[in-house]
């Protein structure tokens, strides 16, 4: 099942439960464990690329040509409700438009951070004007 997703957006939690059993040969998933670890355990499981979602500190991409750290705009958060939808859905918009992994998370980590500087999920979405700025 891993094989058909392209990509898999888990964080790490989700990535740690998915690895739980201990099926890639390397007694599953420690606590504790580094999210370029589970990713690339993820991607010998089968899944074509991986995105481990971060919260506040961005993701972490990995496909076969390797991993990449994606930062999040620093931003104050109110409610994180819904943070994890908005940088899905905003992933999902860029690699239909074309982007790449990368391009496309670093595009998602800015619409992540927007959403949660107001209360609400729906309605803390931002529109393409109301994005913070990429970090350095």
């Amino acid at each position: 099942l891993l094989a058909l997703c392209d990509p898999l957006v888990v964080n790490e939690h989700e990535a740690a439960f998915l690895l739980a059993d201990g099926e890639d040969g390397e007694g599953g998933a420690r606590p504790g464990a580094e999210a370029g670890d589970l990713a690339e355990a993820l991607l010998r499981r089968g899944a074509r690329s991986v995105v481990v979602t971060l919260g506040a500190e961005g993701a972490l991409v990995a496909a076969g040509s390797g991993t990449a750290a994606v930062a999040s705009p620093k931003v104050k958060a109110v409610d994180t409700t819904g943070a994890g939808d908005a940088f899905t859905a905003a992933l999902c918009l860029r690699l239909a438009r074309g982007d790449g992994l990368a391009g496309a998370a670093r595009y998602a980590a800015r619409v992540g951070a927007a959403a949660v500087r107001e209360h609400g999920a729906q309605s803390s979405y931002p529109g393409p004007d109301d994005l913070p700025p990429a970090p350095d």
